[in-house]
């Protein structure tokens, strides 16, 4: 019976030692975190040797996103022994501005073009921007026909949205050889030639992109979840574009 209890007394203390010296002194997981919503952070367990696991679908090391709100993590360190300590962290995830603008489209008798942008989520501001012409200012106006791109940001996150200013004279930009956009009008799929590689995009009637991607040589694009009306198609190669009215029926 001494003996026993010898034993027994010796596992507890062993495993004292254990969360004293390897777990609980040195186990974290890390400061408290403020990030935005399209982000990714990555959570690690911090200590001697041990198994982490997370809780609330986290993973040790692998980088993830997390909706807008504050969740806490708690990480479980397991060592070779058995014995286990727990550490959290506090993640905060904000929301990311975006906006929505008007466009005028260019009459064709000069740079007249438009666009009137309007902010919106985040955490309200005051809100900054920066354009891809160089302008810092909500609206842009002196446009010609393009694509035009803002950031807007919150002083805490940003994003990035695109509009596409058109010529109610109808001029289009042509600066691509050799590339063809058939059927149109369409009812489902047209389909773009090309002799290379290119990046595509399709604008609605207020000049925001509703469909993109990359092609080579001959691709056929869908337009079925789309409404019917008049669309803008902008193929780009090497800093050259060449832009297509489409009419889906």
């Amino acid at each position: 019976m001494q003996n026993e209890k010898h034993i027994h007394f010796q596992q507890k203390y062993e495993c004292l030692v254990s969360r004293l010296v390897t777990i609980v002194q040195y186990v974290s997981a890390g400061e408290d975190m403020v990030v935005c919503s399209d982000d990714e952070f990555t959570l690690a367990g911090i200590g001697d040797e041990a198994t982490y696991a997370w809780d609330n679908g986290a993973m040790d090391g692998v980088p993830m996103t997390q909706a807008v709100g504050s969740v806490t993590y708690t990480v479980t360190a397991t060592n070779a022994g058995g014995c286990e300590a727990t550490s959290s962290v506090t993640v905060e995830s904000l929301e990311v501005p975006s906006g929505t603008g008007v466009v005028t489209m260019m009459t064709g008798f000069g740079y007249d073009g438009e666009i009137d942008f309007t902010p919106t989520g985040g955490t309200g501001g005051p809100y900054t921007y920066l354009w891809s012409n160089g302008a810092t200012t909500e609206d842009i106006t002196a446009l010609t026909v393009g694509s035009y791109t803002v950031t807007v940001s919150d002083g805490m996150c940003d994003s990035d949205v695109t509009f596409f200013v058109d010529s109610q004279a109808g001029i289009e930009l042509e600066q691509l050889d050799n590339l063809t956009v058939y059927p149109n009008p369409v009812v489902d799929l047209f389909t773009i030639e090309f002799d290379g590689t290119y990046s595509w995009a399709i604008y609605d009637n207020v000049g925001q992109i509703v469909a993109f991607g990359q092609g080579t040589g001959k691709e056929m694009i869908s337009m079925e979840q789309l409404a019917a009306g008049n669309y803008m198609l902008k193929v780009a190669v090497d800093g050259k574009e060449s832009v297509v009215s489409l009419v889906k029926n």
